[in-house]
C-alpha cells in the first residue's frame, strides 16, 4: 500500500510540474506589479501541502513584514518547489527552516533543510531538466529546481543553492535585487494591511 501511495504522490507531482514547466516554456512576459507578503504566501503553502510526520517547518516573524512586487503566481510557485523539496529530503525527526536577509542590493529568501545535501559536483546541475542526482528523493521528477529558476528569473531575481556549513542540509536563497534608488523600508515594511493579491 505504501509504495501505491508513494507512486500515486509521484505522478501527481510529475504532472504538476509538466504543467507548470509548460506554462514557463509559452510564457513571453511576466507581469510584476501585484504586491506579495511573502510570510503570508508560504504560510498558505505550508497550511495546503501535505506535511510529513515529525518534520517541523520553523518561518521567521521578519517574512510577516517582507513585501515584493512580483508576479504572484510565479513567485508563489517558486515558493512552493523550494518548500516541496526541503520537506521531502528532510530526514525525520528535522526541520525546515524559511528566513530572511537584507543586503545592500538584495533581499534573500532563504530555506534550509536537514536532509543530505547536494554533492558540491552537482550543483551546477541540478537546475537541469529531469536532472536527478545522488541523493534524488523518491517523489521527485528532477522538475523542481528547473521550475524555481524560471520563475525567478521571470521576476527578475535568482536562485542560489549552497550546502549548510553548520550541519548536513541545503539552504536553497532566493536573491531578489532591490529596485535602484527604492528605500529599503518599500520593500520590507508593516504587513499591516498588506495581503498576497
Amino acid at each position: 500500500l505504501q509504495q501505491i501511495v508513494v507512486a500515486v504522490d509521484r505522478t501527481a507531482r510529475l504532472v504538476r510540474q509538466l504543467l507548470a514547466m509548460a506554462n514557463l516554456d509559452t510564457r513571453h512576459a511576466a507581469e510584476t506589479d501585484a504586491r506579495i507578503n511573502v510570510g503570508f504566501a508560504i504560510d498558505e503553502i505550508v497550511e495546503t501541502l501535505p506535511g510529513r510526520d515529525r518534520i517541523e517547518v520553523e518561518i521567521d516573524p521578519a517574512l510577516d513584514e517582507t513585501i515584493l512586487t512580483a508576479n504572484a503566481e510565479l513567485l508563489v510557485l517558486a515558493l512552493r518547489n523550494l518548500h516541496e523539496n526541503a520537506i521531502y529530503h528532510t530526514a525525520r525527526p528535522g526541520v525546515v527552516r524559511w528566513s530572511v536577509e537584507c543586503r545592500a542590493e538584495a533581499i534573500v529568501i532563504a530555506v534550509e533543510d536537514e536532509g543530505p545535501g547536494i554533492p558540491h559536483e552537482e550543483l551546477p546541475l541540478v537546475t537541469r531538466r529531469f536532472f536527478r542526482g545522488r541523493h534524488k528523493s523518491p517523489t521527485g521528477s528532477g522538475l523542481g529546481l528547473a521550475i524555481v529558476e524560471l520563475a525567478l528569473l521571470a521576476n527578475g531575481a535568482r536562485l542560489n543553492l549552497v550546502n549548510r556549513s553548520d550541519r548536513d542540509g541545503l539552504r536553497a536563497e532566493i536573491i531578489w535585487p532591490l529596485p535602484a534608488r527604492k528605500p529599503l523600508a518599500d520593500i520590507q515594511r508593516s504587513a499591516a494591511g498588506a495581503a498576497l493579491h
